[in-house]
């Protein structure tokens, strides 16, 4: 369990840069996971992780048995929060790689095993969701406002959930083994 903390959000990601590749025709390369500031010329798709959200609906789940003698908190329940941009200066083929995500996206919105790494199953990911997560033009105007050095390109967002992150709490607990009754007479 140790290795695997801090490499569920990173497997996300991946997974859903794999999910593209093996469906849309990409290469290596041809799609980042960075802001759309930082992406190198020769990318074509910006996979932007824009937003990291305890999912609030998910908090309250059961603690988890760990062998006969611990407990462990559940999981953090995670949703994520993407942006993807085409990269390329021609309309055409901008457009041509976002419908392409997109139609990925929608063909596959659950991702289990075995597109899910076992890195995110062993952490007990039985099924993420890709959501369109639709912004409205002005939140799609604050959005951009972070890359202030770059001109406003078409993208559209998505929500990744839940991702749960294991916690590494166990708490110590001892079962009852033996009862006794007493019984007396009055």
């Amino acid at each position: 369990m140790a290795e695997q903390i801090g490499t569920i959000i990173s497997s996300a990601g991946k997974t859903m840069i794999d999910l593209l590749k093996s469906q849309a025709g990409f290469a290596d390369g041809d799609i980042v996971m960075k802001s759309p500031v930082d992406a190198a010329t020769s990318a074509k798709v910006a996979l932007f992780l824009f937003q990291v959200q305890q999912n609030s609906y998910l908090r309250n789940a059961e603690q988890q048995e760990v062998g006969v003698d611990g407990l462990r908190p559940p999981p953090l329940p995670l949703d994520l929060f993407y942006l993807v941009t085409a990269l390329s200066q021609d309309p055409d083929t901008a457009l041509g790689h976002l419908e392409s995500v997109m139609r990925v996206f929608y063909d596959h919105p659950v991702l289990k095993p075995p597109l899910l790494p076992p890195t995110m199953v062993d952490a007990g990911n039985e099924a993420v969701r890709i959501t369109p997560h639709p912004f409205s033009l002005e939140d799609m105007n604050r959005l951009w406002a972070m890359f202030p050095n770059k001109a406003f390109s078409l993208s559209v967002t998505y929500v990744v959930s839940p991702v749960q992150v294991p916690s590494s709490r166990i708490a110590p607990i001892s079962r009852v083994v033996e009862k006794t009754i007493r019984v007396g007479s009055r």
